[in-house]
């Protein structure tokens, strides 16, 4: 897949957005696998997530051109607040409150407005909401954008890199890409490695040609297992940690 520099990307145009990324490269850069074996053709990356960390370090760190797919509430300013914050206790348990807020006041502005600048897919609850939204990143994809989406469900141990089973309605743009396209869609399991800063792929997954409902379920699954043997390989399963005090004890150990 060809990797293109800031300034080629959507929405990096202007020199004060650029500079805007770069100053939360300092927080959220991560290194990626080689794309090299990553077709030319768009693909759809399913990542998972830590509130806004996941989101800003795939735009900050993969280099190719893309557009994402968030929660509509992401986008609202202040919607997120508490539960960054719950995040940020849990990864960072050395800083005290007041610096836990300061670091929130620095980031979450600039986040916000990389959101709005990127003009995001936002996911809403419906149907009717949801056709829509796979309408226009199928729009997207025939452009030649790749896109990226957060599709996880359940209640992720956002500190120590935990992934939970995905939804399943997302990969109906599988369907919609082959109505325009003739092509079988392509997902690459993402896994946000936020401890050592490193974005890693998994084995693309096609979107087949059997029923819709079915094909969602099985690139839902596909998807988290992939996802999941990248968590177990770099040391974040989350089976490990039955109680908080276990999740207490792992995150003080990777802060030595």
């Amino acid at each position: 897949m060809k990797t293109m520099s800031l300034r080629h990307r959507n929405g990096m145009e202007h020199l004060t957005m650029r500079v805007l990324v770069r100053s939360l490269s300092l927080f959220m850069h991560c290194r990626c696998d080689s794309m090299d074996d990553l077709p030319e053709e768009p693909i759809i990356f399913c990542c998972n997530h830590y509130e806004l960390f996941g989101p800003i370090a795939a735009v900050i760190s993969l280099p190719v051109q893309f557009k994402f797919m968030v929660n509509a509430d992401i986008l609202k300013p202040g919607e997120h607040m508490e539960e960054l914050l719950t995040g940020v206790r849990k990864a960072m348990p050395r800083l005290d409150e007041k610096q836990i807020r300061r670091l929130y006041n620095i980031v979450s502005p600039r986040a916000e407005r990389v959101f709005r600048q990127l003009d995001p897919v936002p996911m809403t609850q419906g149907w009717a909401g949801v056709i829509s939204e796979m309408q226009r990143a199928t729009d997207e994809m025939v452009k030649g954008n790749s896109i990226i989406i957060f599709p996880e469900c359940g209640t992720p141990s956002y500190s120590i890199g935990s992934v939970t089973e995905l939804r399943q309605g997302f990969a109906i743009i599988g369907e919609f890409y082959r109505k325009r396209t003739g092509k079988d869609a392509l997902f690459c399991p993402t896994y946000i490695d936020k401890w050592d800063k490193q974005i890693h792929f998994g084995e693309l997954i096609p979107y087949g040609k059997g029923p819709a409902r079915e094909e969602c379920m099985k690139i839902s699954q596909k998807l988290y297992h992939s996802m999941m043997t990248m968590a177990e390989k770099y040391g974040h399963a989350p089976e490990k940690y039955e109680d908080e005090e276990a999740l207490e004890e792992e995150i003080s150990s990777v802060h030595g």
